[in-house]
């Protein structure tokens, strides 16, 4: 019994945090340049002040769509043209189980960085950062969960 009751102990402290950035392009080489972007701003805004696993690119599968077109709108149904349409997709993948990003979350935290910001305001500005990055073609989906294990 003793050993199960330290093993619920050890679970209600721990914590997992995660943040994911999700890529959606038609073009490779667009999605590459987004998520290095994205890398640098974060890197700017948050690994002097807490330490993180290193991020985890997930690449997921390509979505192909087909469709076909009839070239003339006549008569002549044999004469088709097939066109596809192939979206990429990454993951970028930030998790901490130190419980570090909830600092970042939380408003009532009056600690100040060298430039005077709240870690608040620190995590607002990463976001704004983000939505306002010049990307063509690429979409941005940015989800941050957590669980507690209690």
């Amino acid at each position: 019994m003793s050993c199960l009751n330290l093993r619920q102990n050890e679970t209600e402290t721990e914590r997992s945090y995660h943040l994911n950035l999700t890529y959606r392009s038609f073009n490779s080489n667009q999605l590459k340049k987004a998520i290095l972007q994205t890398n640098r701003i974060y890197n700017h805004y948050f690994t002097k002040n807490i330490t993180l696993n290193k991020a985890k690119v997930i690449p997921l599968p390509k979505l192909q769509k087909r469709f076909t077109v009839l070239r003339s709108p006549h008569v002549h149904k044999k004469s088709r043209e097939q066109f596809t349409n192939i979206t990429f997709q990454n993951v970028l993948a930030k998790n901490s189980k130190e419980g570090l990003f909830y600092h970042f979350i939380k408003i009532k935290s009056k600690q100040l960085d060298k430039k005077g910001l709240t870690n608040f305001e620190r995590f607002r500005l990463f976001l704004f950062a983000i939505k306002n990055l010049e990307m063509e073609g690429v979409q941005i989906h940015l989800e941050f969960s957590w669980r507690n294990l209690k």
